[in-house]
């Protein structure tokens, strides 16, 4: 793709992240490319956070939803497919919820109801990055000062979210726009394997995995990722 300027892309966090989870990917993408990365709504609902974005976003733009961020990508896609270039799920999921999967997120939802917030983030602090990782200072301390902007309500909120969405699997399937899905080498919640089936599945049309990182990717190896998306957005996949 060369000569007109891309659309936008949107990026989409994901779980007791805010924005700035973009900020080191935003540095390496080319610089024709404007990004928006918009706080999500706090609401129980993807399709109505989907609605809300919608109200704010460009006629036509690229998605690229990273983990939560991926559900509510998918729902924007399900209620404006006409104004979406290109849709990457990373270290995401277009199906539903199993139930092992939503009896989780409800225990979860208890405790930080009974005031166990903190201690929730300090227990993935212990699998959201690659071994390599988990003694980066750096890398924790942004996730956590994260976590804090986010906190309990959205969390909350966005889990609940989660346990209602839909399974997005079908509409994807014969698709317009393309669809990429980005997985983590060490994602502990979304295997390698796993999600090459679900990339078959869905027929998606390309599918990549990140070395050396787990399911704090875009924090642990932003370069990757947005050397991956300027090839993409440029159609030279």
């Amino acid at each position: 793709m060369t000569g007109a300027m891309p659309s936008p892309l949107i990026l989409l966090c994901g779980l007791t992240n805010t924005p700035e989870l973009w900020a080191g990917m935003r540095q390496h993408l080319g610089s024709d490319i404007v990004t928006k990365a918009p706080r999500l709504p706090v609401d129980t609902d993807v399709d109505a956070i989907a609605r809300t974005l919608l109200g704010d976003a460009p006629a036509r733009f690229h998605l690229c939803g990273y983990s939560f961020g991926g559900y509510i990508a998918l729902a924007i896609l399900a209620a404006a497919p006409h104004r979406v270039d290109s849709l990457t799920l990373l270290c995401s999921t277009p199906r539903a919820d199993g139930k092992e999967q939503i009896a989780q997120r409800r225990r979860t939802i208890e405790r930080i109801q009974s005031g166990d917030y903190h201690a929730i983030i300090a227990e993935q602090d212990r699998w959201m990055f690659h071994p390599e990782n988990k003694a980066n200072a750096a890398l924790i301390d942004l996730r956590n000062t994260m976590a804090n902007d986010y906190g309990p309500t959205a969390m909350t909120a966005h889990l609940m979210a989660s346990i209602s969405r839909p399974d997005r699997s079908a509409g994807l399937r014969g698709h317009h726009p393309r669809v990429m899905m980005i997985a983590a080498d060490n994602d502990v919640l979304f295997s390698v394997e796993s999600q090459r089936r679900i990339a078959a599945d869905i027929q998606a049309d390309r599918f990549e995995v990140i070395e050396r990182a787990g399911h704090g990717a875009p924090l642990e190896r932003p370069e990757a990722i947005a050397r991956i998306l300027n090839q993409w957005i440029r159609g030279d996949s």
